[in-house]
């Protein structure tokens, strides 16, 4: 937000005589949240899969035992590939939400999909 303070489109935005509070609502948060979107989308996906190695850490019962037991003796790759399909679906879900939101509040976004 401090960055996008001293660009030019808010400058110019004051110029016009826009309020303070509207010149930073409408115009420096809109373009701040973006990828301020982005990096919690990331995060959040981060977590999901990172389950795994959290619940080895502090020594939850959870899916990673299913995962240590179907890969010990003998190897159990439907479990294993389960865990991988079902980290690969909660990222592309996640990523898709991402995506609608920000069609929905970046009007630079959605311009360019209506004229595709």
């Amino acid at each position: 937000m401090i960055s996008e303070r001293g660009k030019e489109y808010i400058l110019s935005a004051r110029a016009r005589g826009l309020g303070e509070q509207r010149v930073i609502w409408h115009h420096a948060f809109r373009n701040m949240l973006s990828p301020s979107l982005t990096s919690i989308a990331l995060s959040a996906t981060s977590i999901i899969t990172g389950v795994f190695v959290a619940e080895i850490i502090f020594n939850f019962n959870g899916i990673s035992r299913i995962i240590i037991r179907a890969m010990m003796g003998i190897p159990d790759a439907p479990a294993a590939l389960g865990f991988a399909v079902y980290s690969v679906i909660m990222v592309l879900v996640l990523m898709f939400f991402l995506d609608v939101l920000q069609a929905i509040l970046d009007p630079r976004i959605r311009e360019g999909v209506l004229k595709s």
